[in-house]
């Protein structure tokens, strides 16, 4: 299953009788229209965004559902966000009590999470409230749950998150993700600056 958000969302409207109805739009909105965007950054708005013409829906690129679950009676997706041109690809689903998410990077993710979150396993993982047990990733396939960030490679690993950390999280990831890439362009700059010197000097020598 792989099904872009908005149409997805529309064809699983609540039941206008549900106390939780707009929980569902919510977490479309904000990761529609305020977190993807961000991963985004750097790329123009038709890279990213695209009218379907079978729907008349907007839509992102790389932006699907790829699962769904449910909580408090209320069908919620699971996201799958392949930001273009990187080599990321997130999966996340959330409940009305956390966030779990999976990441699969192209590169070592070096990052200090400054106690956002718990990079390392309980000391019992057999207890049953293991957070990263695959029964608490709802909609998920089991192999898209991976292990935690502090005995992974860094480059796959699995995670529960509240709410109100979620952009400082991908915050501090992207950070880490586009460091080596900036850190090129700012040794290609110095080198292009170092040319531009010496090609002046010839001239006015």
């Amino acid at each position: 299953m792989k099904e872009p958000l908005t149409k997805w969302a529309m064809a699983h409207e609540p039941d206008e009788k549900l106390i939780y109805k707009s929980g569902m739009w919510e977490q479309v909105f904000k990761v529609r229209d305020h977190l993807y965007p961000d991963l985004c950054r750097g790329l123009g708005y038709e890279e990213v965004h695209y009218h379907d013409e079978d729907t008349g829906f907007g839509e992102c690129h790389g932006l699907t559902v790829c699962g769904s679950h449910s909580s408090k009676s209320v069908a919620l997706p699971v996201f799958l966000m392949e930001p273009p041109g990187k080599g990321l690809r997130f999966r996340m689903r959330n409940n009305f009590y956390d966030w779990k998410i999976s990441v699969e990077s192209d590169r070592e993710l070096d990052i200090d999470w400054v106690g956002l979150w718990e990079p390392f396993p309980e000391q019992d993982p057999t207890y049953s409230g293991h957070k990263l047990a695959s029964c608490y990733f709802e909609g998920f396939s089991t192999k898209w749950v991976f292990g935690h960030y502090g005995e992974s490679d860094k480059k796959k690993f699995s995670l529960s998150l509240r709410g109100r950390y979620l952009q400082t999280f991908f915050f501090l990831l992207m950070r880490a993700y586009e460091r080596d890439e900036w850190v090129k362009q700012r040794e290609e700059s110095r080198k292009q600056e170092l040319i531009d010197r010496d090609n002046y000097r010839e001239k006015t020598g």
